[in-house]
């Protein structure tokens, strides 16, 4: 096989992981003419972007589009990452701002870095980030009722669907479980993406947070093509490939600085 650059093999590894669900370091090794250690190295990189999962000798894909991990098993992963992302979207509410804040770990970040904002409005379905919110002096929280998801710390189901229709915000910042160019943002779960898609509909600007892990996934439900999304800021962990490929159809895209 013919030289091609790390980030180019590993976007291809993981393509044929998650095609063949597992592959072993040799097989990796014969494909891409490459030493074990070489293979070993990728494999370290795509496990810590949360992409695939390490096995002895190899790896397995952890893509299974009705699969969805719970809020607790998510608070671990990517700690840094959400945190950076959240700093970069909190720079863009405004004074005034009426805002729909999706719910999600990153988002969760997001709302700790608008303390000191004036005169904001945010509505959520997250009883965790309304919560926190509860605290901020000048912040006025519209908690959106509904039906408890267990385990995921929001509500959901017609009655918050009902909620949003009487609503406009100026931004809606979404968190989502896979983006692609070709399957736009998706989410395991089928009330998950309506009330997504809803809060899409009622916001003039749409900002998709979604750290590196999430890129190239497609889960069960689309929730909206990226032609509905107006920017979607990431980590520097986004692949070179993977920037252009979204830059080229049209998406906007913000690499968060580290903290």
């Amino acid at each position: 096989m013919a030289f091609m650059y790390a980030e180019e093999r590993q976007q291809k590894i993981l393509e044929l992981i998650n095609t063949k669900n597992k592959v072993s370091v040799k097989e990796l090794c014969e494909l891409f003419n490459a030493s074990p250690g070489t293979i070993r190295n990728d494999l370290t990189t795509l496990e810590r972007m949360d992409l695939l999962d390490r096995t002895h000798g190899g790896a397995i894909s952890i893509v299974k589009s009705g699969f969805e991990r719970r809020t607790l098993d998510k608070v671990v992963k990517h700690k840094e990452e959400k945190v950076s992302i959240g700093r970069t979207a909190a720079a863009l509410v405004e004074d005034g701002d009426v805002i729909a804040v999706d719910t999600s770990t990153t988002t969760l970040e997001m709302v700790r870095f608008l303390k000191h904002k004036e005169d904001l409005t945010i509505v959520t379905n997250d009883i965790v980030i309304a919560s926190l919110l509860e605290d901020y002096p000048n912040v006025m929280v519209m908690l959106i009722g509904g039906i408890i998801r267990k385990g995921y710390n929001c509500s959901l189901g017609p009655q918050t669907i009902s909620a949003l229709s009487e609503i406009r915000v100026d931004k809606t910042f979404l968190a989502c479980n896979g983006v692609s160019v070709k399957h736009g943002v998706t989410t395991p779960n089928a009330d998950m993406a309506q009330f997504k898609r809803k809060i899409i509909e009622i916001a003039s600007e749409v900002i998709l947070v979604c750290d590196s892990s999430k890129i190239n996934r497609t889960c069960f439900m689309q929730i909206a093509p990226i032609a509905d999304i107006n920017l979607l800021i990431t980590d520097k962990h986004i692949l070179k490939k993977d920037l252009d490929d979204f830059q080229l159809a049209g998406l906007t895209v913000s690499v968060a600085e580290e903290i």
